[in-house]
């Protein structure tokens, strides 16, 4: 059945705008004709310390995501916010690499085994986090393209975004990661690149501030408190706001997207921004007015969609028709506000919404065409939601009970004895009625089953947008 109702816009309350899942969204060119191709996208990549200790035990890191990445790599090009620095040595508070060990923390201490040897790498820390670069070996199997432009950019400061970028490029992300570029670059490069079926993609990352890291704290700021936000090293970080106090968009960002868009077959941004939670009315998280004008500002600069980070939730998604850019083309442009969580150690566990909110997470497909005429366009959206358990209802990796994501109906699920059972359904429920109030159920990629759908693509790759 062909989907032909397009999404209700959100209404506007005193500067924000709330989810209203509305009818399915579609697209009117889904049936057109040309070289087609399937962008997936994910939410933060947060690797706390719990989630880097548990890796250390099970030997990988890919075993946090492993149940969901069929519905990854359904996708033809795949992006995620790797929300940490990989730095080794490189530790706390400080701008130096270390000859030895990094100090460790009391409390590191106290756990001791995984605790301690990782912080002796210079490794974890709840809010500074910095992880070992052998994730970006496991990622390399799912994920395509990576933004490392975020409030966690400086949490090693200038030398861990530098040693960052060199364990991209030296593990398969040379060219494929966007937001920041080396000190000493002398021709900053900050957008990734990426060429599937015949269509070049660009991406460009932004992060509204970074956090203050001092040698002595933790790094924990106040994000609601202006004084504390952090603006350093613009040469070296994208950053959305050239005031984000005022909502004043940061020029270079437009101007590099406006370049971009000339160059490339479509130009993906992807913005952290917004309030963490996303501020909420009647629990559905709320869009300030920030990033609505910074969303129509990078459309007119020649961005074919925008996938948001930052608060940690999902967000709601729109589609704006028939706008027309500073290139003069005129076309239906998508933007999903928050993506939510890749994979983090977030809520405190139980049924509670604001727990289970941050514990659920989607891959995201956005369908695109090149037409004969050289034309881009977006031919349809579609979601995965999945759910990443509390260790205690995890998965099973050696003796260790681990977190990870799992799809709402997986098997995983009815493998937990009686009691267990019952409080993952309990979570995963209210996780459904939470993306219910967000994006609308017909735009899923489920199975009779209730999980990911592998017949979700045809077999000449092009993704069923069109019936």
């Amino acid at each position: 059945m062909k989907i032909s109702t397009i999404i209700t816009l959100a209404s506007l309350i005193s500067g924000l705008s709330y989810a209203n899942p509305g009818a399915p969204l579609s697209f009117d060119r889904a049936c057109e004709s040309g070289q087609s191709i399937n962008l997936g996208v994910s939410g933060d990549l947060l690797f706390h310390q719990a989630l880097q200790v548990q890796a250390q035990r099970a030997g990988n890191f890919s075993h946090t995501w492993s149940m969901i990445a069929p519905a990854m790599e359904a996708a033809d090009i795949m992006y995620v916010n790797l929300e940490s620095t990989t730095a080794p040595y490189v530790c706390q508070g400080t701008n130096y690499v270390s000859t030895n060990n990094c100090p460790v923390t009391q409390r590191a201490l106290n756990f001791g085994g995984a605790y301690t040897i990782l912080e002796k790498q210079g490794f974890t820390n709840t809010m500074q986090i910095n992880v070992n670069p052998e994730i970006l070996d496991d990622l390399n199997d799912v994920v395509d393209v990576l933004s490392t432009a975020n409030n966690h950019t400086l949490d090693r400061n200038t030398t861990g975004i530098d040693i960052t970028i060199d364990e991209l490029n030296s593990r398969g992300y040379a060219n494929k990661f966007t937001g920041t570029v080396r000190s000493d670059d002398s021709n900053p490069k900050f957008h990734a690149e990426v060429e599937s079926n015949g269509i070049r993609v660009a991406y460009l990352a932004c992060t509204f501030h970074t956090n203050i890291v001092q040698a002595s704290a933790i790094g924990y700021v106040d994000r609601s408190k202006s004084d504390q936000l952090d603006y350093r090293n613009r040469d070296q970080i994208m950053y959305c706001y050239q005031n984000h106090a005022t909502g004043t968009p940061n020029q270079k960002f437009l101007n590099e997207i406006n370049k971009l868009a000339r160059e490339y077959d479509a130009v993906i941004a992807t913005p952290h921004w917004g309030d963490v939670e996303g501020g909420n009315i009647n629990g559905i998280p709320a869009i300030t007015q920030k990033e609505i004008n910074l969303t129509n500002e990078i459309f007119k600069a020649g961005a074919l969609a925008v996938f948001g980070t930052h608060p940690h939730v999902i967000q709601k998604w729109e589609k704006k028709e028939n706008l027309t850019d500073s290139l003069g083309k005129t076309k239906d442009r998508f933007v999903i506000y928050s993506t939510g969580n890749f994979i983090a150690n977030q809520g405190s566990g139980g049924a509670g919404e604001r727990s289970v909110k941050q514990r659920t997470g989607l891959i995201l497909h956005l369908g695109i065409t090149k037409n004969r005429r050289g034309e881009t366009f977006i031919n349809g959206v579609k979601y995965f939601p999945y759910y990443i358990t509390p260790s205690s209802l995890g998965p099973t990796v050696g003796s260790w009970t681990m977190r990870a994501a799992v799809g709402f109906n997986h098997p995983h699920v009815d493998s937990l004895n009686s009691s267990k059972r019952a409080r993952l359904k309990a979570e995963i429920d209210t996780a459904k009625a939470y993306v219910n109030k967000v994006l609308p159920i017909e735009n899923r990629v489920l199975n009779a089953n209730g999980n990911f759908d592998t017949k979700f693509k045809l077999e000449n790759g092009i993704v069923e947008y069109c019936n």
